[in-house]
């Protein structure tokens, strides 16, 4: 790449952020004046101006030793792009010594086409990032907020249909939103109050500059009683033609504040003249009255401040905490007392002195709240200069305890204070006034930087001198100083004079060596962490690009139920043991090998330069074998068991994180397979591994986007034939894959949580299907409806809550619904779920054990539990009639049920003599393909229309 014109480069130099050029073979060609004025900070590399000619691993080596992975992304992408492989790369690091969030940026693109060098800018991103935070608390906050608002939030046609109302609709008008969707505010209204509010709605919806507008009315509850309400509407207009598309409402009681603003407007007349802001609000904040002064102190009219909250006086600077103590202490009826930073309408800040308290009614509760506020700005600003000439004090005195250097550079003699002299061991008549007796005592390889920079600044160049460097003490060790300074310059701009400060940073140094060392390495093995594990991975896979033969493999190993160690001796002994087996493993590899723990009890062997893959086998065996003799462990011997995954490449890995991900997945796989096992990697695993993934994140939403759908399975009773139940079983039809059956989705449900939403609709859509059978059948109880509930379901707190809510929102019928509930399900908290089990029954509905047989059939947890059904798993019945032992099994199982008097399902019912078998030793129900397969509701109606005629 050919060094700039001086057009451009004056365009360059003009750009704010520093710029390098690189040439073709990624050598420093240019930098701007942003980068050469800065070239310990200014660039991300420190790159500048004496760079040029440099190749750039040369310059990241030289100028970023603690930041290698840095210098190692910048390397390798400076080579994909110069190769023609990248069209370009950003770079995001984070940059501890500009501050604990300071995040910065890296734009890598190509000039003048492949080969053709490139251009690297560094930005400062870390306001873009902390407002990105923020932008997301915000949204989360929104989201809070409305989910637990007491305003009924609504959604409205523009003939005033609601198309949506929030669940805060029930509490104030007796309705669920169900009941008022598709209804309009007019069916509700007064009709004293349905005229000027329909001339309001028309005149805001005829004007495109009026969005919105505020009313209060009579609305009938449920119970036919009215209350007064204040609800402001939000027309939402097409933004290219003003023509309002839907409306947006919020409403909330006003019937107390109606009653109370009486009051409120007599106290005003008393405040009226005072010289002092007041403002009366609501208990949400809502401003009610505001007398003439706060009008002269913030600028607002009146009519400006009613209907608002207090925020819009809200300025960004108060501390935080500041107002949480202020609600935390006005809401439990007590006196606010504090010095607000309030914004005035135009834009200046100002402080207040104001004290907040409660106004309660008559019963001791809180309706409202009331400000008393004095502008204190001038008393605030004068105490501000007081303080900022006293810190400014405290700062000189304190830098005073550092060496004070003073050097006159026209008579080349330099002052050194008494501290700088102690600082290194020497004394007032040790040093001489020559500034050679100090540059003698630094560094050699510090000395020549430190007098550059000297120079530089002396010439004009940063506006402050500051350098770091290693300096003799009079011991003979070396300590870091950093020493800062500033030119004194005549009329002429000629510096005939430096002062500054020498600090000892040795410490600091020190310490920062130490975090380095605990950011790559885990502090209670020693081990390398995973930071390191990649970073030595990388250069595994990177070699291997460079050698065909070269091989690599990651072992990762995961010692089996390690928390039972944790709950039996403690954390302490279990970290105890963990070193033991780290030191094990580590005994068993070589050198070259590098062993990390990325986990509580998860390790990794990185294994480099092998030709055998079997090599990574028998090693993997000799670690399982490291387990087989006892850890010792608070005196007692304990025995453990590991999982490992192992991952080969080089393969297709480019990146470390695959290589890492591989063997864990394999990890995974070896865990589940019931560990104590060693899982090789393969693609088919990765495959499901991204399946499972696709399906759960395609999952959320899924309900919403009305893909799940409702089918059914018969259950037949054995004595007449006739159909007397369904079970609901779930389908989703995915947008790509069709129809997806239960075993599909169902786990990946389970195992991220999202059953207990896609359980919730499940039950909902379920009684509602009751409600309808039942209304075809003019209201006769057909059929019972068999719902699967999971763990999660049972184990969630607002179980009861939604069966309840299901069975009022959909009309069904308590005793035609029935829940199936799976043995596994009660023993994994049994008290909580007899508990459970018992409110549910009390709900009316029906409890059934399902799968039972398949775990362990206690007759303690039939005659414990409110169970009225007992369903037998399909793999007991599918053998009854051919296999004496499952026979004598299910037989067994049919006459415990009936002697406690539970009826019996037999599930996976495929053959006429399973049937016979079933009906003949006493079973009650079957279901399964003899009888029919899974269907949609409108086959089951079918079905049982054929059985009624």
């Amino acid at each position: 790449m050919k060094v700039p014109d001086e057009i451009e480069c004056a365009a360059l130099d003009a750009f704010p952020d520093p710029v390098v050029l690189l040439d073709g073979s990624g050598v420093v060609t240019w930098v701007n004046r942003a980068a050469a004025l800065h070239p310990c900070g200014g660039c991300a590399i420190g790159i500048s101006s004496k760079h040029l000619g440099q190749a750039l691993p040369e310059v990241c080596r030289e100028t970023q030793p603690w930041n290698a992975e840095l210098a190692e992304q910048l390397q390798a992408a400076v080579g994909r792009i110069l190769d023609g492989s990248s069209p370009g790369r950003n770079i995001d690091y984070k940059c501890p010594e500009q501050g604990d969030d300071a995040w910065f940026s890296l734009v890598l693109r190509p000039v003048n086409g492949r080969r053709g060098g490139l251009v690297m800018i560094h930005r400062n991103v870390t306001e873009q990032r902390r407002a990105l935070r923020e932008f997301a608390a915000l949204e989360a906050e929104c989201r809070l907020l409305e989910e637990n608002m007491t305003d009924v939030i609504c959604r409205h046609a523009m003939d005033g249909t609601y198309t949506y109302v929030s669940s805060a609709c029930f509490p104030l008008f007796g309705y669920s939103p169900s009941e008022l969707v598709g209804r309009k505010p007019h069916d509700f209204v007064h009709a004293d109050d349905i005229e000027g509010l329909v001339a309001r709605h028309q005149e805001y919806a005829a004007n495109p500059e009026l969005l919105r507008f505020r009313s209060s009315f009579r609305f009938r509850r449920k119970d036919g009683r009215y209350v007064w309400v204040e609800t402001g509407f939000n027309f939402l207009r097409n933004p290219d033609t003003g023509t309002p598309e839907s409306i947006v409402s919020v409403t909330r009681d006003y019937s107390e504040q109606r009653m109370t603003q009486a009051v409120v407007r007599r106290l005003a007349t008393v405040v009226e003249q005072a010289a002092e802001s007041i403002v009366i609000t609501d208990k949400a904040g809502i401003i009610e009255y505001v007398n003439p002064y706060f009008t002269t102190v913030t600028g607002y009219q009146v009519e400006e401040v009613l209907g608002r909250t207090t925020n819009l006086l809200k300025s960004g600077f108060q501390e935080p905490g500041f107002y949480k103590r202020l609600w935390s202490t006005i809401t439990a009826g007590n006196v606010f007392e504090g010095t607000f930073v309030n914004r005035r309408k135009d834009g200046t800040l100002f402080h207040e002195q104001a004290t907040v308290f409660p106004i309660k009614n008559d019963d001791g509760e809180i309706v409202h709240f009331a400000a008393v506020k004095r502008d204190v700005s001038a008393q605030v600003q004068a105490e501000r200069a007081l303080r900022e000439s006293e810190e400014r004090y405290a700062l000189a005195t304190r830098g005073a305890a550092d060496g004070i250097w003073d050097w006159n550079l026209s008579a080349n003699k330099v002052f050194l204070a008494p501290r700088w002299r102690e600082m290194l061991g020497y004394g007032a008549e040790d040093l001489g006034d020559s500034p050679e007796e100090w540059l003698t005592l630094l560094h050699a390889d510090d000395r020549a930087q430190f007098e550059e920079n000297v120079r530089r600044h002396a010439e004009g160049g940063p506006e402050h001198f500051e350098c770091e460097y290693c300096i003799r003490h009079r011991d003979g060790t070396y300590r870091w100083m950093l020493c800062r300074g500033l030119a004194v310059r005549g009329a002429d701009g000629r510096a005939y004079r430096l002062v500054g400060s020498q600090t000892d940073v040795t410490a600091r140094n020190l310490a920062e060596e130490k975090i380095l060392h605990n950011a790559f390495y885990d502090a209670l093995t020693g081990l390398p962490n995973r930071a390191l594990l990649l970073d030595r991975m990388d250069i595994c896979i990177r070699r291997a690009s460079r050698r065909s033969e070269a091989r690599f493999a990651a072992i990762a190993v995961d010692l089996d139920k390690f928390k039972h160690i944790n709950e039996s001796f403690g954390h302490l002994r279990g970290d105890e043991l963990l070193k033991q087996f780290a030191a094990r493993i580590q005994g068993l590899s070589r050198p070259t090998d590098t062993l990390a723990r990325t986990g509580e009890d998860e390790f990794v062997l990185l294994l480099d330069d092998f030709t055998d893959e079997h090599y990574v086998v028998r090693v993997a065996e000799r670690v399982r074998a490291a387990t087989e003799e006892a850890f010792e462990v608070a005196g007692a011997s304990v025995y453990l068991t590991v999982s490992v995954g192992i991952a080969i490449g080089p393969g297709e890995y480019h990146r470390p994180e695959d290589l890492l991900r591989d063997a864990v997945t394999a990890l995974f796989q070896a865990k589940s397979a019931g560990r104590d096992r060693i899982v090789v990697f393969d693609e088919a695993m990765h495959q499901r591994v991204v399946t499972r993934l696709e399906i759960e994140s395609a999952l959320h939403g899924a309900t919403l986007r009305n893909e799940m759908v409702m089918h059914y399975q018969p259950i037949y009773a054995l004595d007449t034939g006739a159909i007397v139940a369904v079970e609901a079983l779930a389908r989703w039809n995915h947008p790509q894959r069709g129809m997806l059956s239960p075993s599909e989705f169902i786990p990946v449900a389970e195992d991220t949580g999202l059953i207990l939403s896609l359980g919730n609709w499940i039950l909902r859509e379920s009684c509602a299907q009751e409600a309808r059978w039942r209304g075809a059948f003019g209201g006769q109880s057909i059929v019972k409806v068999n719902i699967n509930l999971s763990a999660r379901q049972l184990a969630s707190p607002y179980i009861v809550d939604q069966m309840r809510a299901a069975l009022e929102d959909t009309g069904a019928d308590p005793a035609n619904v029935r829940l199936e509930i799976t043995e596994s399900a009660f023993l994994e908290n049994f008290d909580h779920a007899v508990s459970v089990a018992r409110q549910l029954r009390a709900l009316g509905v029906e409890l059934a054990f399902d799968d039972f047989g398949t775990g362990y059939s206690s007759l303690n947890y039939l005659m414990q539990l409110p169970v009225q059904h007992l369903k037998l798993d399909k793999s007991f019945t599918q053998h009854i009639g051919r296999n004496l032992r499952d026979s004598l099994i299910v037989d067994a199982l049919i006459v415990l049920a009936n002697s406690l008097g539970i009826t019996v399902t037999a599930e996976g019912v495929e053959r006429e003599e399973q049937r016979e078998w079933l009906r003949q030793h006493g079973c009650h129900f079957a279901q399964g393909f003899l009888f029919s397969q899974v269907v949609e509701p409108g086959r089951v109606e079918a079905m049982i229309r054929r059985e009624l005629r």
